[in-house]
C-alpha cells in the first residue's frame, strides 16, 4: 500500500496551496523526515500557512526551526495550538518577535506538549516574566522527559541496510502464465516404454494424445509430417538440432517462448537436455519439461502446423532443413493444452519450464541508485566467472525507441547472452565492457564503439560489445537464470520442501508475524547459494489475482524464549521480494559463513502453498512453531489521541520476561497517524498519573512493532494503552500481542 511520505505530504500542500516547492527543503524532508528548518527561507503568510498545515498532518517532525521568521501573531497563535498534539521536543524561535498573545500561547503549549523540553527564546523580545515562565515549564518537561528515558522503549530499528546484493527476484512479469493441468498420457505415460513401442512397431508414429483438432482448431491450417519434408536419410538425422536462428510464429504470440528457445539455443547443456530422445525415421520426439522441481518428459509426432510451404509455429529459416523449433513448441503445446493455451507466455515462465531452473530479474537500474557501477561490473564478472547465464532483453514499448535499437544492430525481444565483462586499461578512457553473443548473424554497431587494448598494445573495436552503462539503458529487462549450471537433473539434489499456509496476512497487519515461518541456516564455513521459491499448491486461474511474498530477517534464537522472532516488520527485515502475482515468487539468498536466517511467507489470500530450497550443497531449513498471540481491533476516534485500553494476565505460573506488542491501522487518504503504547498498572484511570510503568515512540508506519524487555510476574496485570497523534479522522486499529506463554485479556 503506497502512502504519502513526509516530503510528498510538503510537495502536495504546496501545489495545492500555490506555494512554491523548494527543492532543498524537500530533498531535507526526504533525508531527515523528523526535522524542519525553515531558518532560511524568506516569510509569507502563503508560505507559513503552507508549513502550518503540513505540520496539522504529520506527526513526525521532532525538530522545528523558524529562526530569523517575522511571523504575525494571529500565525504563531495557529501555529503553536497545532503543535500541541505534535511530536515536536525542540522549538528554535531565535530572533522571532514574540508579542503578550504568543507569548502566552507559546506558554500553554509547553504546558500541553510534555515532549517539548528544549525551546531557544534568544531575541524574541518577550518579557522577562514569560520567559521565565515557558523555561520553567520546558525544564519541568526536560526532567520529566529524563525520568521517562528510563521507561521509554524503541520501536523496533533497521538492523542493517537493505542488502541490495542479495536483490535477485523472480521475474516480474505483465502477463505470468502457470502451467495447465497436464493431460494423463504427459503425466502418466512413461516416455522410455511409448518410445520403445514406437521403434519396435517400425510405422510412423501417431500421437493419439493430442490430435491436430486438439492442439489447433484452425482451418488455414494443414498438418504434414517433418519426414515428409526431409526424405534424406542424412537429413532427417539433422531435422531436430536446433543450432539456427528462429522465426517468429504466425498463428499466436509466443515471442517470449521464442527468446526462451533463443537462450536454450546458445547454452550447450541446455540444448542437449532438452530433446532426450529421437526417433526421426518414424517421427517420434520426446522433449523434457519442467513444472516447478518435477520433470516431465512430452512425447510427440512430427505432425507440424504448415502454412502453404511454410511452418505457421516457431520456426527455422526457409531450406534449413532444421524443425527443432516446430517440434519444441508442439511439445510445450501438448503440455499445456494447446496452441491457443501458449499464447502470450511469459519470458521468465517459459525458461523455467524448459530448463527448470527458476529465471530471475536484475533491476539494474533500481540497482545503480544503491550500488556503484564498479560493484554491478564486480557482480556481472563474478556470473561470467561462474558460468551464470544471463541474458540482456530489449523490450521497445514505443516505436522510436525499436528504431532506435534498429540502427545500432540491437534485435528487439531477442536475448543477448553475456559472454565476457572487461575493464578495459584506464589509458583508453573507458571503464566497464560488457560483451554478448547472439544466433543472430547481424553484430551490434554500438555507435561509441568500445575499444580495449590487446596484444602488442593494439587498439581493435570488438563486435556485439558496449559499455556497461549503456548496456542497462539499451536493454531494458536483464535475467539471470541461476539455476541451472549443468544437467537441470544434478541441480535438485538438495531441495527441501514444506507446505505452509499463510493466515497471518501482509507485512501491513498487527498478526503479519504469525505467518508461516522458517529458519535457513549455514553450518560450515563456506558462502551458499539458496534459491527459495513460494509456488501455490493449486495452478488455478484465479490464482493470477492474488500475489505472494517472501521477507528475509536475521535470525535470533533468544526472541520471547522460543525459536520463532515476532518482532518482525517491514522496518528491519533484510530484504524481501515483490507482491508477485501468479502463485510463484523466487528469490535468491547469499548464506555467509554459519549464517542464520528467518523466512517469512506472506500472501494476499488463505491459499496453500510449497515453500522450496535449492542448493548445491548441503544446508538446514526447517519450519519454526507458531506463536502464541492474541489479536483485537478497534478504534480511536477524531481528535482523540487515547483510544481503548486493555488489561492482560499472565495466568500461568510461568515469568513472562519479554512480549511484542504490533499495532498497524487502516490509512485514511493513504495517510497515517504516529502510533504510540503506554503500559501501565492494572488500576489506571487517567492519563498523567503515577501508574505510568512503560511508554513508547510514536511511529507513523502502518505496522508499528515494539519488542518490550517487560517483567510480568504469575499472576500479575498490566493496562496496554495504545495512542495516537494527528487523528484528524476516525482511524481503526488492530494489536496483537505475542508472548511466549499464553496471556489472557480482561
Amino acid at each position: 500500500m503506497e502512502i504519502i511520505s513526509v516530503a510528498e505530504e510538503y510537495r502536495y500542500i504546496s501545489e495545492w496551496l500555490g506555494c512554491k516547492v523548494y527543492s532543498d527543503l524537500l530533498e531535507g524532508l526526504e533525508k531527515t523526515p523528523n526535522e524542519l528548518n525553515l531558518s532560511r527561507y524568506v516569510y509569507s503568510s502563503k508560505f507559513f500557512d503552507c508549513v502550518i498545515r503540513f505540520l496539522e498532518r504529520r506527526s513526525e517532525i521532532e525538530m522545528l526551526d523558524v529562526s530569523g521568521m517575522q511571523v504575525p501573531t494571529d500565525q504563531l497563535v495557529r501555529l503553536f495550538a497545532v503543535l500541541r498534539s505534535s511530536s515536536v521536543t525542540r522549538l528554535v524561535l531565535c530572533n522571532v518577535h514574540l508579542d503578550n498573545t504568543s507569548g502566552a500561547a507559546l506558554k500553554d503549549l509547553a504546558v500541553a506538549c510534555a515532549g517539548l523540553h528544549v525551546v531557544d527564546l534568544s531575541g524574541t523580545g518577550l518579557s522577562s516574566e514569560v520567559e521565565y515562565a515557558i523555561h520553567l515549564q520546558t525544564e519541568i518537561n526536560r526532567m520529566q522527559w529524563e525520568v521517562n528515558q528510563t521507561r521509554w522503549r524503541k520501536a523496533v530499528v533497521p538492523e542493517t541496510a537493505k542488502i541490495w546484493r542479495w536483490r535477485m527476484e523472480s521475474w516480474n512479469e505483465d502477463c505470468f502464465m502457470g502451467a495447465c493441468h497436464c493431460s494423463t498420457e504427459v503425466c502418466d505415460a512413461s516416455c522410455r516404454d511409448i518410445m520403445n513401442n514406437a521403434a519396435t512397431s517400425g510405422a510412423p508414429f501417431t500421437d493419439n494424445s493430442f490430435p491436430p483438432d486438439t492442439a489447433l482448431k484452425n482451418s488455414d491450417i494443414k498438418w504434414v509430417r517433418v519426414s515428409s519434408l526431409v526424405e534424406d536419410q542424412r537429413d532427417q538425422n539433422e531435422c531436430c538440432v536446433g543450432d539456427k536462428p528462429l522465426v517468429a510464429s504466425v498463428i499466436n504470440d509466443t515471442s517470449n517462448l521464442r527468446a526462451a528457445l533463443s537462450v536454450v539455443q546458445q547454452v550447450s547443456y541446455l540444448l542437449r537436455n532438452l530433446c532426450i530422445w529421437k526417433l526421426p525415421c518414424i517421427g517420434a520426439f520426446a522433449f523434457r519439461f519442467f513444472s516447478g522441481d518435477t520433470p516431465i518428459e512430452v512425447v510427440i509426432d512430427d505432425f507440424i502446423p504448415m502454412i502453404g510451404d511454410r511452418p505457421a509455429g516457431i520456426h527455422h529459416e526457409s531450406n534449413s532443413g532444421d524443425y527443432w523449433g516446430c517440434l519444441v513448441e508442439k511439445a510445450f503445446a501438448k503440455l499445456h493444452g494447446g496452441y491457443k493455451n501458449i499464447t502470450g507466455v511469459g519470458l521468465g515462465y517459459a525458461l523455467s519450464c524448459l530448463t527448470g531452473g527458476i529465471c530471475f530479474e536484475l533491476q539494474m537500474k533500481n540497482l545503480k541508485k544503491h550500488v556503484s557501477v564498479a560493484d554491478i561490473f564486480r557482480f556481472l564478472k563474478d556470473c561470467v566467472r561462474k558460468k551464470r547465464i544471463v541474458a540482456f532483453h530489449a523490450n521497445p514499448e514505443i516505436e522510436r525507441a525499436f528504431r532506435c535499437l534498429e540502427e545500432i544492430g540491437i534485435i528487439p525481444f531477442t536475448p543477448y547472452l553475456l559472454t565476457a565483462v572487461e575493464a578495459p586499461n584506464a589509458d583508453s578512457g573507458y571503464t566497464c565492457v560488457v560483451r554478448f553473443s547472439s544466433l543472430n548473424d547481424k553484430p551490434i554497431e554500438y555507435i561509441g564503439a568500445t575499444p580495449h587494448l590487446v596484444k602488442d598494445g593494439i587498439v581493435e573495436f570488438p563486435s556485439n560489445s558496449m559499455h556497461l552503462e549503456h548496456a542497462i539503458s539499451y536493454f531494458e529487462r536483464i535475467g539471470l537464470l541461476l539455476w541451472p549450471h549443468g544437467d537441470p537433473l544434478y541441480i535438485h539434489r538438495h531441495v527441501i520442501e514444506y507446505p505452509c499456509c499463510c493466515l497471518g496476512g501482509s507485512d501491513t497487519v498487527s498478526t503479519f508475524a504469525s505467518n508461516p515461518s522458517f529458519l535457513l541456516s549455514n553450518n560450515s564455513n563456506s558462502e551458499k547459494e539458496v534459491v527459495l521459491v513460494v509456488r501455490a499448491s493449486s495452478r488455478d486461474y484465479e490464482m493470477h489475482d492474488e500475489w505472494t511474498q517472501l521477507h528475509i530477517f536475521k535470525y535470533s534464537a533468544d526472541g520471547l524464549g522460543g525459536m520463532r522472532r515476532c518482532d518482525v516488520c517491514p522496518r528491519n527485515e533484510l530484504l524481501s521480494t515483490k507482491k508477485a502475482k501468479g502463485g510463484e515468487v523466487g528469490l535468491v539468498v547469499l548464506l555467509k559463513g554459519n549464517e542464520s536466517l528467518q523466512v517469512t511467507v506472506s500472501s494476499s489470500a488463505p491459499f496453500p502453498c510449497t515453500l522450496g530450497a535449492t542448493c548445491l550443497d548441503c544446508f538446514d531449513f526447517v519450519p519454526l512453531s507458531p506463536p502464541e498471540l492474541k489479536t483485537i481491533k478497534d478504534w480511536w476516534r477524531k481528535g482523540s489521541e487515547l483510544g481503548p485500553s486493555f488489561v492482560i494476565k499472565n495466568k500461568t505460573d510461568i515469568t513472562v520476561r519479554n512480549f511484542v506488542v504490533a499495532i498497524s491501522q487502516i490509512p485514511n487518504h493513504k495517510r497515517t497517524v504516529g502510533v504510540g503504547l503506554e503500559i501501565r498498572s492494572a488500576c489506571y484511570l487517567c492519563p498523567g498519573g503515577d501508574d505510568l510503568l512503560w511508554l513508547t515512540e510514536f511511529r507513523s508506519d502502518i505496522l508499528v512493532v515494539f519488542n518490550l524487555d517487560v517483567t510480568m510476574k504469575p499472576q500479575e496485570s498490566y493496562r496496554l494503552v495504545p495512542r495516537a497523534r494527528c487523528v484528524h479522522e476516525d482511524v481503526q486499529f488492530s494489536l496483537t500481542l505475542f508472548c511466549v506463554v499464553p496471556l489472557e485479556w480482561e
